[in-house]
């Protein structure tokens, strides 16, 4: 849903509706458009979609705020909870190894739910940083059991 976000603030119901009406079933959750996990499950559900992917912010991993993450990923089906961006005072080799601790950390307590934790990458995190790119930190630093990682191809090759 990043990619029609636009759409989704105008008119989230009538998206949805043109997403299933193009034949998908599945789609890749990101933001909350004003309403309730309950209300958009609703319109997931009146359109026969899922939404099996949330792309969230990283805080919503953060052991304070797990319990309620994983009330609105219950709520809304989603079994893959996706870290989609840190902002750029975060993408440090420190920042990086700390949202892979974040990241394993909420996904040892999330598997027991069946679900999994994981990040989307970009551009940045493919820059050198001394010896190593902050993608190395992020593998170095992550429970490969329980998170996994979201090769954005196009941002890879770019």
């Amino acid at each position: 849903l990043y990619t029609l976000r636009s759409e989704m603030r105008r008119a989230p119901e009538g998206t949805l509706a043109r997403i299933a009406e193009l034949g998908f079933s599945e789609i890749e959750w990101w933001g909350e458009y004003g309403r309730t996990p309950a209300q958009l499950r609703a319109l997931l559900d009146r359109h026969s979609l899922r939404a099996p992917a949330w792309h969230l912010a990283p805080e919503l991993l953060a052991a304070e705020r797990l319990d309620a993450t994983l009330r609105t990923a219950t709520t809304m089906g989603h079994k893959h909870l996706i870290v989609a961006w840190l902002p750029p005072a975060q993408r440090t080799s420190d920042g990086f190894k700390r949202i892979g601790e974040v990241l394993s950390t909420a996904g040892r307590r999330l598997a027991s739910e069946g679900i999994r934790t994981g990040y989307h990458n970009h551009d940045f995190e493919f820059e050198r940083v001394g010896n190593e790119t902050v993608w190395d930190v992020l593998l170095a630093s992550t429970d490969a059991s329980v998170v996994d990682l979201e090769l954005d191809c196009y941002w890879a090759f770019k």
